[in-house]
């Protein structure tokens, strides 16, 4: 907007008003100036109509296109009903102020209205002041600054994909305890390696001899060489890293698939070995599984499994446009995660890694990890049934686990013991996760059988000592006959839904030839997905219908019993 002249049509407006200026920039590169021309040019502008400044706001690394995550539009109005020291919030463009949309723009303009603040484009508010048409053109500006942030999103989910097919990107960002990245020119010639020196610093080696070259760092603190940032065309890989930590990963492995020892057992070993974790301090049983786990120490990645992307996500081919709800794209920091169907993951190699692990292991891990692989995703397409009330696990025998509580307020829970042939059952503070060494006083075992039958005891006396206990049971079982009195209703309209949905499924397979079918994968997913998920809820409906009718004395009467 540098050649925008000066009489932009706020000579006048902001006599005697104090502003504050509104500069945002989303991403902000080594050598910008974006926020500071914004800066330039509303002090500029503003000073010449006659406004008084009273600050300004740079926001670095800031986001517009997701409306949820815009804290700093809160902090203002915070600052305006605390301090009230700005009468006029001053931006430069539309598409600096949001990107979420006419909807977006237009409600925070309002809501400052309502606090006694106006939003001042510098820039164009020579076109947009004092015209009828002012808010037409404004709803134009905020609907192309979203289109541009959807068509922006395509070119880097196809960019994104085309680097990741020529391996010269790799589907871990981070790299990985117990590897390097190594880091080769376009025709696979090794340059130099990467290690994570898991102090906020990596280290960037001879391929060969690992001697050290330079250092850098992290986005947050910059190292003796600045940032690290390879070329373009060079390619990425992960090789076996520094030797104490490929003795640790393969120790974790063969003491999980070969002891069959759990990630509380093995981390609880590692703490007593003073073997330091990843990042300094002790393990616990999440970074212990995050390393058997791992299918990288097989030689093998997979890419593309889950998505948070707002509008458009990575496949190879053509990018998949997403259909995200409405209320979530305008309330939401983060977008839901997606689980993506097998068929669209990318598999990655890295031969450095094929024979890390000895074989017996290497079968064993990847039987167990391929199967957690394919569990996650089936849990997220058709999440097992939890119950109204209690735990989410019907089949518990914990009956008390999550409602006993220690003196300090700490919650038990459920733990299971001893072997298959002869099972115990305890309740343990759930703070031990956290606490894997042996003295731990969180890990203290309670036995469960004579803790449920003492609490048993008082329960049955403090029940059997209400003289309305009938009573308050029969109020309360009539109160679940209302709740679902209404099941066959609900049970109607959810099999029509799930009928419309197969009409559509099957109307995508007949009429499409297998070209239109590829790019529609991602819709035939969804409507697959929703399938599943209401042949669920049928089930579930056709079990509360079937036990719907019943009498509540009856069934009061029952229970005391």
């Amino acid at each position: 907007m540098s050649d925008m002249n000066t009489n932009n049509g706020n000579t006048g407006r902001l006599a005697g008003k104090r502003y504050l200026g509104l500069a945002r920039q989303s991403q902000t590169l080594d050598g910008s100036k974006s926020v500071e021309d914004q800066i330039d040019l509303i002090r500029r502008e503003c000073d010449a109509a006659g406004g008084t400044c009273v600050g300004m706001v740079a926001l670095k690394n800031t986001i517009g296109s997701l409306p949820g995550r815009r804290e700093d539009l809160e902090a203002l109005k915070r600052r305006r009903k605390e301090r009230g020291d700005f009468d006029v919030l001053a931006v430069q463009v539309v598409d600096r102020f949001s990107r979420g949309g006419a909807p977006h723009g237009f409600y925070e303009e309002v809501t400052f209205l309502k606090l006694g603040v106006e939003v001042v484009f510098v820039a164009e508010d020579g076109i947009v002041a004092d015209s009828d048409f002012g808010d037409l053109y404004k709803s134009w500006k905020y609907t192309a600054a979203r289109d541009f942030v959807k068509k922006m999103s395509e070119r880097v989910s196809q960019g994104l994909m085309a680097s990741l097919l020529d391996g010269r990107r790799t589907t871990a960002l981070r790299i990985p305890y117990g590897v390097d990245k190594l880091i080769s020119s376009s025709d696979d010639v090794p340059l130099y390696r990467l290690r994570d020196l898991r102090d906020g610093r990596l280290a960037k080696l001879h391929p060969k001899t690992c001697e050290l070259i330079d250092t850098y760092g992290t986005s947050t603190e910059v190292g003796a060489g600045g940032r690290h940032k390879k070329q373009k065309s060079d390619k990425a890989t992960f090789v076996p890293g520094a030797p104490h930590e490929q003795e640790v990963v393969k120790q974790i492995f063969a003491l999980h698939y070969l002891d069959g020892l759990g990630s509380k057992r093995i981390a609880s070993r590692l703490n007593d070995a003073k073997v330091p974790a990843p990042q300094g301090g002790m393990w616990t049983e999440i970074k212990v599984f995050n390393v058997y786990n791992q299918s990288l120490f097989r030689g093998v990645t997979y890419g593309l499994r889950v998505s948070r992307a707002i509008y458009t996500c990575q496949a190879e081919g053509k990018p998949v446009k997403l259909e995200r709800d409405k209320a979530t794209l305008m309330s939401d920091k983060w977008m839901p995660l997606i689980y993506r169907p097998p068929s669209e993951w990318h598999r990655q190699e890295h031969p450095a890694l094929a024979e890390f692990l000895p074989p017996e292991v290497r079968r064993l891990a990847e039987a167990e990890q391929e199967r957690r692989l394919r569990e996650q995703y089936e849990y997220s397409v058709s999440p097992p049934e939890r119950r109204r009330y209690g735990t989410k696990h019907a089949g518990s025998n914990y009956v008390l686990s999550g409602l006993l509580r220690t003196s300090e307020g700490e919650v038990l829970v459920g733990v299971a013991s001893g072997t298959k042939e002869r099972p115990r059952r305890y309740y343990r503070c759930r703070r031990h996760r956290a606490q894997p060494q042996a003295r731990s006083p969180w890990k203290r075992l309670i036995p469960a059988e004579p803790l449920e039958r003492e609490v048993l005891a008082v329960l049955r006396e403090a029940l059997l000592g209400d003289a309305d206990l009938e009573e308050t049971l029969v109020r309360m079982l009539k109160e679940e006959a209302d709740a679902v009195r209404d099941v066959p209703h609900r049970l109607e309209q959810v099999r029509r839904e799930r009928d419309d949905v197969r009409r559509k499924y099957n109307q995508i397979i007949e009429a499409f030839d297998g070209t239109v079918i590829e790019e529609a994968k991602a819709a035939i997913g969804r409507l697959h997905q929703r399938r599943q998920q209401l042949d669920v809820e049928i089930a579930r409906l056709e079990q509360d219908a079937a036990g719907a009718e019943f009498d509540p004395l009856l069934v009061a009467k029952a229970m005391i019993a």
